[in-house]
């Protein structure tokens, strides 16, 4: 194989997408790294001009996922305002239109933990735990705030963060349904789970599910 002259950010953004894909398609253990290098059109050799290896790739895969999605938890909190139940439906939104996104990073994220060494295994497993941590504050908050006693903080907060999962398993940005209306049902679901529909709440804060 000759290799054409290339800018080598590009080069990593390329092997980083298609170990991805490849990890998608085959499972990380059935992907080479000569599939990859075949997929950006380099040599094997010149892989490791930009990673360290086939674990590296894994873990960045799994830890850009992790930034990304804090990321965007963090803008739709802040294009929420203060009022609880507001910043709550903003979290759901960000968390189902992410997960709708980046299905093939969802699939790799929870199929292939068992892949990371260990010691990214359990750095992966903590910022998740933070993640879970962040999404059953804002199901607190907005509980506190609607005076809605919960069955249980911790399980019904895992029952959220499932639907993205699930969104991911099935959602197809070309499908017959759009995402704005996925995230309207999802998020309709999600408060009705925690006991935060219209009918149960005081005009007070009627509005705030609304906004």
């Amino acid at each position: 194989m000759v290799e054409r002259k290339r800018d080598g950010a590009q080069t990593s953004v390329e092997i980083r997408q298609a170990a991805a894909d490849l990890f998608f398609e085959h499972g990380y253990e059935a992907t080479s790294l000569r599939a990859v290098a075949d997929r950006v059109g380099i040599k094997v050799g010149s892989l490791y001009n930009h990673m360290g290896g086939k674990d590296e790739l894994l873990v960045d895969i799994m830890s850009t996922v992790l930034d990304r999605l804090h990321a965007e938890l963090d803008e739709a909190v802040a294009g929420a305002g203060d009022e609880p139940i507001a910043r709550l439906k903003a979290v759901i939104g960000a968390h189902i239109r992410f997960h709708a996104r980046h299905a093939r990073e969802t699939f790799i994220g929870n199929s292939e933990l068992r892949s990371l060494p260990k010691e990214h295994r359990q750095t992966i497993l903590q910022r998740r735990r933070d993640y879970e941590e962040r999404m059953r504050l804002f199901i607190e908050d907005a509980a506190d705030a609607a005076g809605v006693e919960l069955l249980d903080a911790r399980l019904q907060s895992y029952a959220v963060i499932a639907l993205g999962t699930h969104v991911a398993s099935w959602f197809k940005l070309r499908g017959d349904v759009t995402l704005d209306r996925v995230v309207e049902v999802y998020t309709e679901l999600s408060l009705r789970q925690l006991g935060l529909t219209e009918a149960d709440l005081s005009p007070n804060t009627v509005g705030a599910l609304g906004a």
